[in-house]
């Protein structure tokens, strides 16, 4: 194979991630957990850290079981916004490390929460899914 043709697989491959990635901010924006699980990999191996202590889940069993109810603490949020990201693609593994600022709303208070979200992606049937990931607050 070519670097021509490397180079066009991995812009496809990047495409197809950012593609994932769109996704994902999009279901997290409306709450869907649902449509968010569908991103994550059923996989065993599958580890999820959140922003509180209790946010681990570990396998496909507890994200089935606790997945729903995870996404249902996040606050109601209107937008997210990469402010930096950083990934690479090579050979079905996919990693993307991330600035996000989420900005959120209900009735009478709004605010921004800036987060640092690393994401680690396989590909499963020709589709991105996620098999980990740590979603955290910077310290100010």
């Amino acid at each position: 194979m070519t670097s021509k043709m490397d180079s066009s697989t991995l812009k496809t491959d990047r495409q197809r991630l950012e593609a994932r990635l769109r996704a994902l901010y999009n279901a997290w924006r409306v709450r869907s957990g649902p449509n968010m699980r569908k991103l994550f990999s059923d996989d065993e191996r599958l580890v999820l850290w959140g922003t509180e202590r209790w946010e681990c889940i570990r396998g496909r069993a507890e994200a089935d079981r606790e997945f729903d109810r995870w996404i249902d603490t996040c606050p109601p949020w209107t937008s997210f916004e990469a402010s930096y990201r950083q990934m690479d693609v090579r050979a079905g593994i996919a990693w993307v490390a991330e600035e996000v600022t989420g900005l959120w709303s209900r009735e009478t208070e709004s605010g921004a929460t800036h987060l640092r979200i690393t994401t680690v992606w396989e590909e499963e049937g020709g589709e991105w899914k996620i098999i980990h990931a740590h979603i955290d607050l910077p310290l100010d």
